[in-house]
């Protein structure tokens, strides 16, 4: 009789023998006139394969490899069985059944697929495998893109176009210009060793770890310039997958000279009733000098009182710049210039500033007016004895002499 059987998908006949020869494979056997014999047939199930591969793809900067993943088939169960990422794959079981597929994670990437050659383009999270099967399942793994953003702003104001803010500088103030240095991780990967840095100002800070979404501020100050100013801020990090990333913000300001003029001034005036104050019947006296001294008494300008404003009046220009403004100054009367006493202050000392620039009240009484010689009172009184004296040696010689005039 020949032997032979059905066939059943996944296991395949090893062997056919009868015990009349044992060992021996059969296809067919022969039985006589009162024998027994007996022929067993053996199946073995097929061993199935299940392969798993992984594939990395560092589009963004990164350097990991598929080594640097573990693949699992029912993890965190005691059948969990683990394999090595490999780009060619590594068999992970050959037996048939139900499995979970998952893998370790790395920081920086993203899982972005697990699909199987047998419905190729479909993402699973298990896979069936029979008898006999052979099948591939592929991890791949995308490298997460790393971001930074700065943002600079100079006393508080983002100014990335000129002018920027307007800082007012004056005389004997050191303003101050703040700028702040915001830095936030924009990307899906956490960022470390990020260095702020500025065009102008130098080094800025280092911020040791930035998480993904996360914000540092850092400050820098300096004092303003009458310039127009402009630097650029450069915040540089590297993400955790060891790309690089870079983002500047330039930032302005305008430093503004603060300039203005100064006045002192008023009148000279003959002051009949010698009551310190110009009366309406006071004429101004022309002629007259008034010195202008600076804070250390040196004399800076002199100004003559003329018919301007009005009869006697004089004036000083100050500038901010030219006469150290804001500053502190005296009017003196030249008292060589006028005769007669003084009826007010011979001298008045005048604080010029910003916000009070003029003084025009320094007016300067006098009880008599010199003639036009220029003498004062005290010269007029040495020239009349000088004169008397003159006169009194004249007689003496006269009669001494005999210079008498004839009856």
């Amino acid at each position: 009789y020949a032997l032979s059987e059905t066939s059943l998908d996944g296991y395949t006949n090893t062997s056919i023998t009868c015990d009349d020869d044992p060992g021996v494979e059969v296809t067919s056997v022969t039985i006589g006139l009162g024998e027994t014999k007996t022929c067993t047939f053996v199946n073995d199930d097929d061993a199935p394969s299940l392969i798993l591969v992984k594939n990395v793809v560092n589009d963004n900067g990164g350097t990991a490899v598929a080594s640097d993943w573990q693949l699992y088939i029912d993890e965190g169960t005691p059948g969990q069985v683990g394999v090595t990422g490999s780009t060619g794959g590594h068999e992970v079981t050959d037996q048939a059944g139900t499995y979970a597929l998952s893998e370790s994670s790395l920081a920086g990437y993203t899982n972005t697929s697990i699909t199987c050659d047998d419905d190729p383009g479909v993402e699973v999270t298990s896979v069936t495998i029979g008898l006999g099967e052979t099948k591939t399942c592929t991890f791949v793994n995308d490298d997460d893109e790393a971001r930074i953003d700065i943002e600079k702003a100079t006393n508080g104001e983002d100014a990335d176009e000129a002018p920027g803010p307007i800082i007012e500088i004056r005389k004997g103030e050191t303003p101050v210009v703040t700028w702040t240095y915001v830095v936030t991780n924009t990307g899906e990967v956490d960022l470390v060793d990020v260095e702020v840095t500025d065009d102008i100002e130098g080094p800025i800070c280092t911020i040791p770890s930035l998480p993904v979404g996360a914000s540092e501020t850092c400050t820098a100050t300096g004092v303003a310039e009458v310039v127009q100013y402009a630097n650029v801020a450069t915040a540089t990090g590297t993400s955790i997958t060891g790309s690089t990333v870079v983002d500047t913000d330039p930032s302005h300001y305008a430093g503004l000279k603060i300039l203005f003029t100064g006045q002192i001034g008023d009148t000279v005036f003959l002051d009949k009733n010698k009551n310190g104050v110009q009366d309406a019947d006071e004429p101004g006296i022309n002629g007259a000098k008034v010195l202008l001294k600076d804070a250390d008494g040196n004399v800076i300008a002199t100004a003559t009182t003329a018919k301007g404003a009005w009869d006697g009046f004089y004036s000083f220009f100050l500038d901010s710049e030219a006469d150290d403004l804001p500053n502190t100054f005296t009017a003196v009367l030249d008292l060589k210039s006028v005769s007669g006493d003084l009826t007010t202050a011979g001298s008045f000392t005048i604080n010029i500033t910003e916000e009070d620039p003029t003084f025009l009240d320094a007016d300067f009484g006098v009880a008599e007016v010199l003639p036009v010689t220029g003498m004062n009172s005290e010269e007029l009184a040495l020239l009349a004895l000088a004169l008397l004296l003159l006169g009194t040696l004249a007689v003496l010689a006269a009669n001494k002499w005999g210079f008498a005039e004839e009856e």
